[in-house]
């Protein structure tokens, strides 16, 4: 019979912590979780090292104005743009229907008539459909991608700030394939 005191077998997920103690790998990360929320609400020092350091400032002012100017950008886009061109599919259709219902309360083709309101219905959400889909795919995704590239660089400067503090220069330069 194998092993039979199962409880002396380690879980495959464990990790050795600094201390030597065998820490779960869940419970590690759950602990590592709740020091970046402590760390990330500990506001006077969090000021105090966006105040201290021209670095974080420029980071901070060029990721704010890339996410507001881009934000005005789309608002702007969909107020001029997007909102009269689906405004414009919806009259033309309703029109459609306006139409398509007097002429079927006058009783001049009542079947041609009914076909008809219903492709113009169809069109309509159809179009709708398109439009929106397009409008995410070829606006909203692209601005949204855009953003978050040109942050996560500013994002990166702070992050090689942070560590220069906390440790200071690399002992040892990544060595690289050029000859």
């Amino acid at each position: 019979m194998p092993n039979s005191d199962f409880r002396t077998v380690p879980p495959a997920e464990t990790l050795q912590s600094q201390s030597g103690n065998t820490v779960n790998a869940n419970t590690a990360a759950l602990a590592a979780f709740g020091a970046g929320i402590y760390d990330a609400s500990a506001v006077p020092s969090v000021l105090i090292t966006v105040y201290g350091s021209n670095t974080i400032q420029r980071a901070f002012k060029k990721t704010l104005s890339i996410s507001v100017a881009l934000f005005l950008v789309l608002i702007l886009a969909v107020d001029r743009v997007v909102a009269p061109f689906i405004s414009w599919l919806t009259t033309t259709s309703q029109e459609q229907k306006s139409k398509s219902i007097q002429a079927t309360r006058n009783n001049k083709f009542p079947a041609d008539i009914s076909t008809s309101m219903i492709e113009y219905s169809n069109v309509s959400v159809w179009a709708l459909f398109v439009t929106t889909r397009l409008y995410y795919v070829c606006w909203i995704y692209p601005i949204l991608a855009v953003i978050f590239f040109l942050n996560a660089a500013s994002y990166r400067e702070i992050a090689d700030r942070a560590f220069l503090i906390v440790y200071g220069k690399p002992a040892v330069h990544p060595q690289t394939y050029d000859w």
